[in-house]
């Protein structure tokens, strides 16, 4: 359920558009298929809003940033795929628990290729507005997928 009241629209700027839970699902779905796995990052531009934002990367503004994001991961593991276990949808609001794989042969944050495999999970919280996403918080097994690729020793042995 959206608990947050959005803000009333000033005559500069238009009302967002009343969009179905299907559209919604739609949106998220193109971006995992088509941009994630399809690697059909142009598809940005029209997935994501010009005043996209990612609350923890403040400079991250845009589809063609979010598509450089990608393209860093497509890069680091060639063979990148994300799984969507779970989508739930709520009025502009999307949830997704996902599973990512990929191998790193490309050298992952600019640390040397190790030729490991992860296998890590991560949610993402997307908000979309007129058919393009506006917002997005992501959690990631980050502990999990360093330790995967030999960067860290497990603190749990």
């Amino acid at each position: 359920m959206n608990t947050s009241t959005p803000s009333a629209p000033t005559p500069s700027t238009p009302a967002p558009l009343a969009m179905s839970q299907s559209e919604v699902v739609a949106v998220a779905e193109q971006l995992y298929e088509q941009v994630w796995n399809g690697r059909r990052y142009a598809l940005t531009d029209e997935l994501f809003a010009a005043n996209y934002a990612h609350p923890s990367v403040p400079a991250l503004r845009g589809g063609a940033a979010k598509a450089a994001v990608i393209r860093g991961y497509h890069a680091a593991f060639p063979d990148l795929a994300v799984t969507v276990n779970d989508l739930v949808a709520d009025d502009d609001r999307v949830a997704v628990r996902l599973t990512i794989t990929g191998t790193d042969t490309g050298g992952f944050r600019g640390k040397p290729p190790t030729g490991r495999k992860i296998n890590a999970w991560g949610v993402e919280f997307l908000r979309i507005q007129d058919g393009r996403i506006v917002e997005d918080w992501i959690g990631a097994d980050w502990l999990g997928m360093l330790e995967q690729l030999g960067v860290i020793n497990s603190p749990w042995t």
